[in-house]
C-alpha cells in the first residue's frame, strides 16, 4: 500500500484505498468496486489492470458486474494483439475497454524483487519514491528467487557500461 501511495498517490483523481486491507478475508475486485462506488456515487471507476488479466476475466468473479460498471483500461504487454479481445468482449457484453496509448512495458514486480534480492541496480523500473522505500525498508533481500540464467544475462545485458563498472567492479 505504502509503495502504491508513493507511485500514484500524487495523481489528480486518484484515490489509493486501504479497503481491501482492512476489509480482511478474501479479496474481490468487484467488492472494491461496489465499495468505491458506495463513497463515490457520481464517480465513474476505472479498472486498470495487464493485457494477461484481460484474457482471463471471464473467470474472475463477478466479472459482469465489472464489465457493466466499470471503464477496464488495458496495459499492454506485448504478446498477442488485444484488439479482436476488446472487440469481443465490448460486442457480448456492452463493455468499455480500452487499451491504454502507451509503449509496451514488460517489467514486473518479479523483475524488480529478482534485481533487489542480487544487488542489481532498479531505479529506473520504479519511481524514485518507491526506489527509496524499498531500500529504507530492506525489501526483498532475504527472499529466495529462482532466477534462470538467460534472465540474468538479459538484465546484464540492458545495463549501460557505466552501470555495469559500478555494479560489478
Amino acid at each position: 500500500l505504502n509503495m502504491t501511495k508513493l507511485c500514484f498517490g500524487s495523481l489528480k483523481g486518484v484515490n489509493v484505498s486501504d479497503y481491501e486491507l482492512k476489509s480482511g478475508g478474501t479479496s474481490y475486485t468487484y467488492l472494491t468496486v461496489k465499495h468505491l462506488q458506495a463513497e463515490n456515487p457520481k464517480a465513474k471507476i476505472c479498472l486498470v489492470m495487464g493485457q494477461d488479466n484481460l484474457l482471463i476475466i471471464e473467470k474472475w468473479r463477478e466479472y459482469r458486474y465489472l464489465l457493466d460498471n466499470c471503464v477496464i483500461a488495458v496495459a499492454v504487454r506485448g504478446g498477442e494483439p488485444l484488439s479482436p479481445m476488446v472487440q469481443a468482449l465490448g460486442d457480448k457484453y456492452g463493455a468499455d475497454i480500452r487499451i491504454l496509448n502507451m509503449d509496451s512495458f514488460p517489467l514486473s514486480s518479479t523483475a524488480v524483487r529478482r534485481a533487489v534480492r542480487l544487488g542489481l541496480p532498479f531505479g529506473d523500473m520504479v519511481t524514485n519514491g518507491v526506489e527509496a522505500y524499498i531500500k529504507s525498508e530492506g525489501l526483498y533481500k532475504d527472499m529466495a528467487v529462482d532466477i534462470p540464467t538467460e534472465d540474468i544475462l538479459q538484465y546484464i545485458q540492458k545495463l549501460s557500461n557505466k552501470r555495469l563498472s559500478h555494479t560489478f567492479g
